[in-house]
């Protein structure tokens, strides 16, 4: 019997199990559309998230607004799976890349890009109270969050959305 069968019959989701931590999160993003998984057969929920692929799903989650910005990257053509989504998250300044012109979609994507990337969209959807609070001192490897990060790591800390592990945040 498939666990899923009842409640959710997509194929993906026949990966994820109704034991596994993240089950009901799993099943939220998809039946919302925010994640599809890597294909018909699998949502992966192992892998790692690429940076193309948070864009992808923050994209949805702002409904998929129409594109009409140029291209934002070097590395992200026209006909990339989610140069869209891309060009939408650099133009509303939820994603940034690299100084050599480059996005790295195929990247995965780090805690503190995460959160920065999560932090950014949340300022986009009208969240106007930008966190000042000091939330990584508990944190051993609070020095190792890059500059750039540490208010979003700030805000994700206090929001319960990044928690740490073993009293490290792993950026």
């Amino acid at each position: 019997h498939h666990p899923h069968s009842a409640r959710n019959p997509q194929a993906p989701l026949h990966h994820v199990s109704e034991d596994d931590w993240f089950y009901a999160d799993a099943v939220y993003l998809y039946e919302k559309g925010v994640m599809r998984g890597t294909d018909d057969e699998t949502f992966a929920p192992g892998r790692s998230v690429t940076r193309g692929q948070l864009a992808a799903a923050l994209y949805r989650m702002a409904g998929a607004p129409a594109v009409t910005a140029k291209a934002a990257f070097t590395d992200v053509p026209a006909d990339y799976w989610c140069a869209a989504a891309i060009t939408w998250a650099a133009e509303n300044g939820i994603v940034t890349g690299y100084g050599d012109g480059g996005f790295r979609p195929a990247d995965a994507v780090r805690r503190q890009e995460l959160a920065a990337m999560l932090f950014r969209f949340a300022v986009y959807q009208g969240m106007s109270a930008v966190t000042l609070e000091e939330n990584l001192a508990p944190f051993a490897d609070r020095a190792d969050v890059a500059a750039y990060a540490v208010p979003a790591m700030n805000w994700a800390v206090g929001r319960g959305i990044l928690q740490g592990k073993d009293g490290s945040l792993l950026p």
